[in-house]
């Protein structure tokens, strides 16, 4: 993109990756860039762009005010039969603030249930305002807001639990999402039922004070899984370490951590022998950027594609030494094994056997995956009547989620996105 602007050739544009914290989306628009290469190109000076803080609020991509409009077909005993869901965002100024010229949210407007028939419509308005951008889930926060408490409406107006009405909506196998997607191995009623164990719902019942009213809310969503395309390469050093090169920038999530624990798991070598280098757009490999939850599904397969070479180049490394076939050599525990088990090699060792740099590239290529992660929270609240100020008394979130390679890390993230969803609703 930037050497079409520029009308440069792409190899004549080189980007160096710069931690500059969370971006999620916000920090994506690249407005500066162009200015400050004409800037340079004239004074033959490095050019540097520094925000004030007003001017990063007039400059940034915030969210998208969005009006929603919900009409629903259902039935007396809360199935829901028709779902008709608009969502108009205002995308202020500059469609180009936008890669996509669209909204994903619009994909949100019958929310996470089976719904036979639907028909879901999505508009960005231009208007004369800050121009809005992809940040975290482009629409779909507003979206779900509106839905679930359509959702509450529903139940509240048929006399039916709130929980009750999401179970018999939730879908299982064999169905499909309401935008018609296909959908494999849902656990949305599972997450239901373990939030609901959690905190009690049948048996919690509020209780309002003189001074406070309290209140019980529930939520549910989902999530897909992240699509993209990403490379590394895995190079055996000379002293036996492993440098995993790649472009993939980290701006807070962990991501070289579980490069590492991959690496570290394939290989079996200590996490501390894998040196992650980070490269520019000329010298790093490929990788399509951070967005869309795609870290660990799409680094991270790549990164174990390059692991896996490595160890069958290791493996090679060993069976020309002892001259043999590949096929009477293993791996085991960071080592070259001999059939016989006599024999044993490890990295330092293959390292300075080997006159040429043992070295291996990962890459994988993720497309839309129909399994999706389904998402339920209750939330215990109270508000003062007299101020209108809203506390949190409690928060019970459940998440359907696949193998956990670091459990540090995964709580953070969810956890993370919980205290950014409470400053949305309670801040903004």
């Amino acid at each position: 993109e930037l050497a079409e602007y520029l009308e440069l050739k792409e190899t004549n544009v080189i980007v160096h990756p710069a931690n500059i914290g969370g971006s999620f989306g916000a920090k994506d628009n690249l407005s500066h860039v162009p200015v400050a290469y004409y800037l340079s190109s004239l004074t033959g000076r490095p050019v540097k762009f520094v925000n004030t803080y007003g001017e990063e609020l007039l400059a940034s991509s915030p969210r998208h005010a969005a009006f929603i409009c919900l009409r629903v077909g259902v039935k007396k005993d809360g199935t829901f039969v028709a779902w008709e869901g608009k969502t108009f965002y205002n995308a202020g100024a500059y469609g180009a603030f936008k890669p996509k010229g669209s909204m994903t949210g619009a994909l949100k407007a019958a929310g996470s249930y089976a719904i036979p028939h639907t028909r879901i419509q999505g508009y960005c308005v231009y208007t004369n305002q800050v121009p809005c951008g992809y940040f975290r889930a482009p629409g779909e926060a507003q979206t779900l807001f509106a839905v679930e408490s359509h959702v509450d409406l529903i139940a509240d107006k048929l006399g039916l639990d709130p929980l009750s009405l999401r179970m018999r909506n939730a879908p299982k196998d064999g169905d499909t999402k309401a935008t018609g997607e296909s959908l494999e191995d849902p656990h949305c009623k599972e997450v239901l039922t373990r939030v609901a164990q959690l905190s009690g719902w049948t048996k919690t019942r509020v209780r309002h004070s003189k001074n406070r009213l309290y209140g019980r809310g529930m939520a549910l969503g989902d999530r897909h899984v992240g699509t993209g395309e990403s490379s590394c390469e895995l190079i055996l050093a000379t002293d036996g370490g492993l440098c995993l090169r790649s472009g993939i920038g980290d701006q807070g999530v962990g991501a070289y951590t579980m490069h590492r624990q991959i690496v570290s798991q394939i290989i079996g070598a200590e996490p501390e022998r894998v040196h992650i280098e980070i490269g520019n757009t000329d010298s790093a490999p490929y990788d399509e950027g951070i967005k869309g939850a795609r870290g660990t599904h799409v680094e991270g397969r790549a990164v174990a594609q390059g692991s896996t070479a490595l160890v069958e180049a290791l493996r090679a490394a060993a069976a020309t030494h002892w001259r043999t076939d590949i096929e009477n050599v293993s791996w085991f525990d960071g080592r070259a094994v001999s059939k016989d088990g006599k024999l044993t090699l490890g990295l330092t060792d293959l390292a300075r056997l080997s006159n040429d740099t043992i070295k291996s590239f990962g890459h994988y290529k993720g497309g839309k995956s129909d399994v999706y992660s389904f998402q339920a929270i209750v939330a215990d609240v109270a508000v003062d009547p007299e101020i209108g100020q809203v506390s949190i008394i409690r928060l019970y979130f459940v998440y359907d989620v696949t193998t956990v390679i670091n459990p540090l890390t995964h709580q953070g993230q969810l956890e993370g996105a919980i205290m950014q969803g409470l400053g949305y609703a309670l801040c903004e």
